[in-house]
């Protein structure tokens, strides 16, 4: 038994709290490109992108690697990867988790993602919000709590990866 303080955002004592990398196939190269870096704020990995690999994007300390039909043709046959559960993405302040939001609104106009699940499912107003990527994963965006706050930021010793201009993408 722990004699710390206890978060609010526990939700059982089996829940999975950090994943450094996760690895998702997409259906879409460029939906994921928007979805990740364009709607959530991740900056993506530009060298890897040049080179024509598979989209890296950074949130924080984790990483999402997104593999489309161009880096595999099983893909299409498989479909894009559902992960079980939600992923939570956590934001320094209310005020980002609501302009992810607008971003994610603005994407839901965008031709791109016309046929797509991306959703803004709920948000409370206080700095959490639940949304669908376009491939059917939820996601919680929520503003960190004080104790979380204190480790956002720059790491020592952590490289920062050279984050791609979005309107440099074009897929």
């Amino acid at each position: 038994k722990s004699g710390g303080v206890k978060s609010p955002h526990r939700r059982t004592a089996k829940m999975l709290l950090l994943v450094e990398h996760v690895n998702l196939n997409v259906l879409s190269t460029d939906q994921a490109f928007k979805f990740y870096v364009e709607g959530l704020g991740c900056k993506a990995a530009a060298k890897r992108m040049q080179n024509g690999q598979n989209l890296h994007t950074n949130a924080g300390m984790c990483q999402f690697h997104t593999a489309g039909p161009e880096h595999d043709a099983d893909i299409n046959e498989e479909g894009a990867q559902i992960w079980r559960g939600q992923i939570t993405l956590v934001y320094s302040t209310e005020a980002a988790v609501e302009s992810a939001c607008q971003r994610l609104k603005s994407l839901l106009c965008d031709p791109l993602f016309r046929s797509s699940k991306l959703a803004v499912l709920s948000e409370t107003g206080s700095g959490e919000a639940t949304i669908t990527c376009p491939f059917g994963n939820t996601f919680l965006l929520r503003k960190a709590s004080p104790e979380e706050a204190g480790g956002l930021g720059p790491r020592h010793g952590v490289r920062v990866m050279e984050a791609v201009d979005p309107s440099w993408w074009s897929g």
